[in-house]
C-alpha cells in the first residue's frame, strides 16, 4: 500500500531529527548564546511578491542547568535572556520564500544566592546574530489534498558581538550577544487542514543547527556551542472574525558545548 506523501516526509523528519539527536556526553554546558533565532521560524512560506514582517520579544529563563539528562542542584545562580526579533518573509515565486532574522538581546546573571552580603550581577546588551533562510514549498495545500509541506536551508551569521570584556576580564561566552561563528541551519515544516467539517488546523516543523567554531579574544582561544535540534507542534484555529488562537509544543536539544579556554568574572555591571 503507497503511503501518502506527507507520511512519508513525517517518518523522515522523525528519524533525521533522531538521528540529530546528540550521543551522551561525559559533561555538558548551556549552549544559550545570542538569540532564540532558529526556535523562531514558526512562519512557513507566502505567495510570490507578498512580504510579511513580524516582530516578537521572547523571554528565557534559563537559571536550571543540566548534564545529560539530570538536572544539576544550583540554587546559587539566577538567569535569564530577553531577545526582541525582527523578522521578515518575501516570497520570490510561488514556492520559494527568502526569510531573515535580526535580533536585539540582553543577558542577565546573578549569583551568590543564599549567601550573605549583596549579590553580584552581571547584565550584557547588545545586536544579537543574524539568520537568512530560503524556503522552497515541496507541496502547497490543496482542497483535495489538504496539507502543506515545505522545507529550507540558510546560514546564521555572526553579527552581534561575541569578545565582550568587564574591564580587563573577559566574559564567558554565555553571556555575549553573539557567538562570533557562522552556523548551516535546515529546516522543514508540515501543516494539515480539516476543511470544510473544521477550521482547525496542526502543524509541525523542525530547525537544526550546525554550529561553528569561534575565535573570541586571541589565538587558542576558540569556542564551539553544541549543535541543536529544535522541535515544534502546535495546533491553531479561528474563535471569532479575526481572532484566533496558537497552542504549541516545543522540544530542544543540543549536544556538548567546546572550549579551548574558560572564563568567569563575577561583577555588578552593565556591558554593551
Amino acid at each position: 500500500m503507497q503511503q501518502p506523501p506527507y507520511i512519508l516526509l513525517l517518518a523522515g523528519t522523525l528519524l533525521a531529527g533522531i538521528l540529530a539527536m546528540p550521543a551522551p556526553a561525559e559533561a555538558q554546558t548551556c549552549s544559550c548564546a545570542g538569540a532564540p533565532l532558529i526556535s523562531s521560524q514558526s512562519i512557513s512560506t507566502t505567495s510570490s511578491g507578498n512580504l510579511l514582517v513580524g516582530l516578537t520579544y521572547q523571554y528565557n529563563d534559563i537559571s536550571l542547568l543540566y548534564s545529560e539528562n539530570s538536572r544539576l542542584k544550583n540554587n546559587s545562580v539566577r538567569r535569564h535572556t530577553r531577545s526582541t526579533l525582527l523578522e521578515f518573509s518575501y516570497g520570490l515565486t510561488r514556492r520559494i520564500t527568502l526569510t531573515g532574522t535580526a535580533s536585539l538581546v540582553q543577558k542577565y546573571r546573578e549569583t551568590g544566592l543564599g549567601t550573605p552580603g549583596p549579590n553580584p550581577t552581571l547584565t550584557t546588551r547588545g545586536i544579537g546574530d543574524g539568520l537568512l533562510m530560503l524556503k522552497y514549498v515541496l507541496h502547497q495545500n490543496t482542497i483535495r489534498e489538504q496539507y502543506q509541506l515545505a522545507a529550507g536551508i540558510g546560514i546564521k551569521a555572526p553579527v552581534g558581538r561575541h569578545s565582550l570584556r568587564d574591564g580587563r576580564l573577559p566574559l564567558n561566552a554565555d553571556m555575549q550577544p553573539g557567538t562570533g561563528a557562522w552556523d548551516g541551519v535546515l529546516w522543514s515544516y508540515f501543516s494539515k487542514s480539516f476543511a470544510p467539517a473544521t477550521t482547525l488546523n496542526v502543524f509541525w516543523f523542525n530547525t537544526y543547527r550546525r554550529t561553528g567554531t569561534a575565535e573570541r579574544f586571541g589565538k587558542g582561544d576558540r569556542y564551539k556551542f553544541g549543535n541543536e535540534w529544535v522541535s515544534t507542534a502546535g495546533i491553531t484555529d479561528k474563535l471569532a472574525g479575526d481572532l484566533s488562537y496558537v497552542f504549541m509544543l516545543r522540544y530542544r536539544s543540543t549536544a556538548f558545548t567546546a572550549s579551548a579556554s574558560l572564563f568567569f568574572n563575577l561583577n555588578r555591571s552593565v556591558i554593551f
